[in-house]
């Protein structure tokens, strides 16, 4: 759709377009200097743009720029990365859940929206989504099976497994290299 609107320069009205939501990112959108600067980020998220930039030999308008930009752009995002135990959250725990057809997305939404979830994945194979929680205590952990997960309409079965050693938590598993 088209609005038009006058040129004071040639006094006539000329088409413009008007701005629609950008597309998403692709890899295509992500050069190489974007690349090593989610690299760096990923070693160390609290990385000045100064030394990025020093590492990168750009300047720092340059790298501030880029990371502005993937950061708007949902590329990226610079969060914390919590220890769920440092906060007494002793269970984390894999749910597993067969959801009847068509429920599926919503099943998805509504999980996503409880605070002790961190992770929604709609999925193929044995699960149509899988989620991960955090909990304080396995009394939560029944509570949360049991009263939140049967208020939700569309669950057939789930399957819980708890971690019981978290060898490996990485924000980087190398997409800038």
């Amino acid at each position: 759709m088209t609005k038009t609107v006058k040129n004071p320069r040639r006094k006539r009205t000329v088409p413009v377009a008007r701005r629609s939501t950008p597309a998403p990112p692709t890899k295509e959108d992500v050069d190489d200097l974007d690349r090593a600067i989610i690299g760096r980020l990923q070693l160390d998220g609290r990385a000045t743009v100064r030394s990025i930039a020093r590492a990168l030999n750009a300047s720092e308008v340059t790298v501030r720029r880029r990371i502005g930009g993937l950061v708007r752009s949902k590329v990226i995002q610079i969060l914390p990365i919590v220890n769920p135990d440092v906060f007494g959250y002793e269970i984390v725990a894999e749910l597993g859940l067969e959801v009847e057809t068509g429920k599926v997305r919503e099943v998805a939404r509504q999980l996503a929206a409880f605070d002790q979830v961190f992770f929604v994945a709609v999925t193929t194979g044995k699960f149509d989504v899988v989620c991960w929680i955090v909990l304080s205590t396995r009394h939560d952990l029944l509570v949360f099976l049991t009263e939140k997960l049967a208020g939700i309409d569309g669950i057939r079965r789930t399957e819980t497994s708890t971690v019981l050693d978290l060898l490996k938590r990485a924000p980087s598993w190398g997409i800038a290299r």
